[in-house]
């Protein structure tokens, strides 16, 4: 006879949620920051070469604004990845061993790096023009 009260689904400390796991989890960050500066300089050249038209009720320039446009959105990607780091670092592990715990820490780490990585390089955008 089995005991249906001892059973996975049926205690409340189980429950399951969307975890973006596996081995690539740890460098998303990373990846995230080389995308975005793979967009950010080939979007300056390709810009600068079509030469985008102002955008007057900003008083800036084309280029500047999708390039502004492309970095928040890999700032929002990176923040939402910290956060998920953030947010899984007091759940239980999910295998027994060591490595979990230190998994979930390099990941923090890596989200961390990554997300300033990214304001980083896209200071320059805000503060210097294009194409000069």
């Amino acid at each position: 006879m089995t005991d249906r009260h001892n059973t996975p689904s049926s205690r409340p400390s189980d429950r399951r949620r969307f975890r973006f796991g596996g081995g690539l989890r740890p460098v998303a960050g990373l990846a995230l920051w080389v995308s975005a500066f793979a967009f950010l300089y080939g979007g300056l050249s390709v810009g600068c070469r079509a030469a985008l038209s102002p955008a007057p009720w900003l008083s800036t320039d084309g280029v500047t604004l999708w390039l502004t446009g492309l970095w928040l959105v890999h700032v929002i990607g990176a923040a939402a990845l910290l956060y998920g780091s953030w947010r899984d670092r007091d759940a239980p592990p999910r295998n027994e061993g060591g490595a979990a715990g230190f998994l979930e820490r390099l990941t923090l780490t890596l989200d961390g790096i990554a997300i300033a990585a990214i304001v980083a390089i896209g200071v320059p955008i805000l503060l210097l023009p294009p194409c000069s």
